[in-house]
């Protein structure tokens, strides 16, 4: 599955993912917030920013990282955010070292930008993102 994730939207629906199969994520471009541009690996607090870090979506991840949930098809935001709370999906290591992703559970995919959920009005841009799901026998994200 290949789309663009919009810096703006706060959860972008990917696709159905199987639990326990493995899927290779691929994520290319930058995406800005405010003034700081970053890929999907995110970037560290700056300045006032470390004010708000326990607010971003997924506290423990840098600002802007690509983060991902699994939730029902169709899901309102209400129950997304829920859904993050409860079981965030981080990728830094897998979209920086193209480590397969074992998925949790059944559901639709949905993917983000790690920012604090009234803060994506000053957003822009959009990353490329191919998540392929990968045969038992595959060994990588090749």
């Amino acid at each position: 599955m290949r789309l663009r994730v919009p810096a703006r939207q706060h959860f972008t629906p990917v696709m159905d993912v199987t639990g326990g199969r493995r899927y290779a994520l691929a994520a290319a471009r930058t995406w800005r917030d405010w003034f700081i541009v970053t890929d999907a690996q995110g970037y560290a607090s700056r300045g006032l920013q470390r004010w708000f870090e326990r607010r971003r979506l997924c506290p423990d991840q840098p600002w802007f990282a690509l983060c991902g949930v699994i939730a029902a098809a169709g899901a309102d935001d209400g129950a997304l955010r829920a859904a993050v709370r409860a079981h965030a999906l981080p990728w830094t290591r897998e979209t920086r070292d193209g480590e397969p992703w074992r998925a949790p559970g059944d559901g639709r995919l949905y993917v983000f930008p790690n920012d604090v959920y009234a803060a994506f009005w000053n957003n822009s841009g959009q990353l490329d993102l191919v998540v392929t799901e990968l045969a038992e026998t595959d060994t990588g994200a090749g």
